[in-house]
């Protein structure tokens, strides 16, 4: 590989692109943290999009935020793993970003089928309740 390519930047070589990626991660994932952090100390979450949306701070929230916290602090050090994987030319240590990476994958798609599905679930009750 020559080049490497996102949406969001292009670098002409692998190494400074996985720096970038991993920065890039590293960056969201104190977001991600600071974000649950505050919504375990009481923050608003009632907008549909956010990922704490249907807990409740007393019950569920806890065990979603924690979690949410052990998984974006296994992102910050999976990604040191991937720098130091890049600079000691060892691809072993960039396994498990890329392993994480594909279980998120795997979560956003199961979260998409359970959002059709309830969707399409309260069409029906809507469908039989009023014909």
């Amino acid at each position: 590989m020559e080049g490497c390519w996102s949406p969001w930047y292009y670098y002409d070589n692998v190494k400074s692109g996985s720096y970038a990626v991993a920065a890039t991660t590293i960056f969201f994932s104190v977001c991600s943290i600071v974000y649950v952090s505050y919504c375990l100390d009481g923050g608003e979450s009632s907008q549909f999009f956010l990922p704490l949306f249907e807990t409740d701070v007393r019950s569920t929230m806890k065990y979603a935020g924690g979690f949410l916290l052990i998984w974006h602090l296994a992102y910050i050090v999976n990604s040191i793993l991937m720098i130091r994987g890049v600079q000691l030319y060892h691809r072993g240590l960039m396994l498990p970003w890329l392993s994480q990476n594909l279980v998120y994958i795997l979560m956003i798609i199961a979260y998409a089928i359970w959002l059709q599905a309830s969707y399409y679930h309260f069409v029906s009750i809507f469908y039989y309740v009023y014909y």
